[in-house]
């Protein structure tokens, strides 16, 4: 009696980072819309603290940038302005209006679910 193993680790391994790595980026994609959506209400009024901040220029609005690595399958949504952190977290005259982390918070089931397969 002869037995014939097959292995398709490899092929398999592929499948699955295909699929993980298009929900990574498919809720990368959401984040992103979602954190722009957030920030995108006119001054005036000025945003108080604790809420999301509001647009003035549109310069922090337009820097909002996403990003995703395939091989390491990791999606990134942030700015590169300096006072972007400084939004996020406050300083000693500014108190904070959090743009990511509250967002993050707020989504959090959404992008579970989507990086799950769960929600579209």
């Amino acid at each position: 009696m002869s037995v014939t193993l097959l292995w398709y680790g490899i092929q398999a391994t592929k499948m699955v980072r295909g699929k993980v790595g298009k929900r990574i980026s498919k809720a990368t994609d959401y984040l992103h819309r979602t954190v722009r959506k957030s920030v995108s209400i006119p001054f005036p009024p000025a945003s108080a603290e604790g809420q999301y901040p509001h647009v003035r220029t549109g310069k922090f609005h337009a820097s909002i940038q996403k990003e995703y690595d395939k091989k390491k399958l990791e999606g990134r949504v942030g700015s590169n302005l300096g006072y972007a952190k400084d939004l996020e977290i406050g300083t000693p005259m500014l108190a904070p209006r959090p743009w990511l982390s509250l967002l993050v918070k707020e989504e959090q089931d959404k992008l579970k679910g989507i990086v799950l397969g769960v929600t579209s």
